[in-house]
C-alpha cells in the first residue's frame, strides 16, 4: 500500500486566547476527549478551531471542524491525557472559562476548579494534516440507517474488507463472519454468487459507527480512500479519511 503523504498547515497567530465562553469550552473539551478515546493519537493539534489529525501508525486522518462553534482563533498543541480530557469534558462552568499557557501546559479554570492540559513535545508542530485533494468518488455514498446491526456484525474485528461491484460499494466482510454484510438489503439477492471487482482492507473508519453515517470510496491515482462522515455534536460532522489497502 502506498504510504500516506502528509503536509502541514501551520497555525497562525498566538497559541491560545485567555477567555472562552463556557459552552464553547465544553464543545472543545468533549471533542478532544472523544477523538483521544476513539482513535488513540498521542497528540492532538487544534488550529483555528479545527482538528485534522493524522493518526499514529495509521494511514488515516480524523477531521472535526468546530471553528463556527469555538471560534477560529482557538489553537492548542496537546499531549493526549485521558485523565485531563475526562475532567475537562465534565466541567460545569456557566459563563467563561479562562485558559493560560505556560511552557509545558495549558491551565484551565472555570472559576471553581483548575485543570491542567499537558502540551505536546516541543518538536511536534502546531499544524493540521493536509486532507487529500483531487479525489474522485466512485459510485454513490452509502448511508448506515441502523449502526447497531453493523456494529454487531463487526464485533471486535480489527480489520474490515469493503467489497465494490461495478464501482459501487455494496458489502463488507470481517474474519469472524462467514457471510458478507450488505449495506443495501435490496441488493443482497442480486449479489449472491457474484465476485467483487474491488476489495479494500480498512481498520479505522468503523471504530465509530452512528445512524446516518455516510461512507464514500474515492480514488486518486492508484490510491483508494474510504471517507466516512459521522453526524457529531454541535451540528458538526466528524470525518475520517482512510487510505485503504487493495486486496488482490
Amino acid at each position: 500500500m502506498s504510504s500516506l503523504s502528509m503536509s502541514n498547515v501551520m497555525a497562525p497567530g498566538p497559541a491560545v486566547g485567555h477567555g472562552m465562553k463556557a459552552y464553547k469550552a465544553t464543545a472543545l473539551f468533549k471533542t478532544l476527549k472523544f477523538v483521544g478515546n476513539m482513535f488513540g493519537p498521542s497528540t492532538i493539534q487544534v488550529v483555528g478551531g479545527r482538528i485534522a489529525k493524522k493518526l499514529d501508525n495509521h494511514n488515516a486522518i480524523v477531521v472535526v471542524d468546530l471553528g463556527t462553534v469555538v471560534g477560529t482563533g482557538v489553537n492548542f498543541n496537546l499531549a493526549v491525557s485521558a485523565t485531563a480530557f475526562k475532567a475537562l469534558a465534565g466541567m460545569r462552568a456557566k459563563e467563561e472559562v479562562v485558559i493560560q499557557e505556560t511552557s509545558d501546559q495549558y491551565i484551565v479554570t472555570d472559576g471553581f476548579t483548575t485543570y491542567d492540559m499537558p502540551k505536546a513535545p516541543v518538536h511536534i508542530p502546531l499544524a493540521l494534516a493536509a486532507v487529500p485533494a483531487g479525489l474522485e468518488v466512485l459510485g454513490a455514498p452509502v448511508t448506515i440507517p441502523d449502526h447497531r446491526n453493523l456494529k454487531r456484525y463487526v464485533g471486535k474485528s480489527g480489520f474490515m474488507t469493503l467489497r465494490l461491484f461495478d464501482g459501487q460499494l455494496e458489502q463488507a466482510t470481517v474474519a469472524s463472519q462467514s457471510h458478507p454484510y450488505t449495506f443495501n438489503a435490496i441488493a443482497a439477492a442480486a449479489l449472491i454468487g457474484r465476485e467483487p471487482g474491488i476489495m479494500l482492507s480498512t481498520q479505522i473508519w468503523f471504530r465509530h459507527l452512528k445512524d446516518g453515517q455516510t461512507i464514500k470510496i474515492a480514488v486518486m491515482g492508484d490510491q483508494y480512500w474510504v471517507i466516512s462522515s459521522v453526524p457529531y455534536e454541535f451540528q458538526r460532522n466528524l470525518e475520517v479519511y482512510e487510505l485503504a489497502q487493495v486486496v488482490s
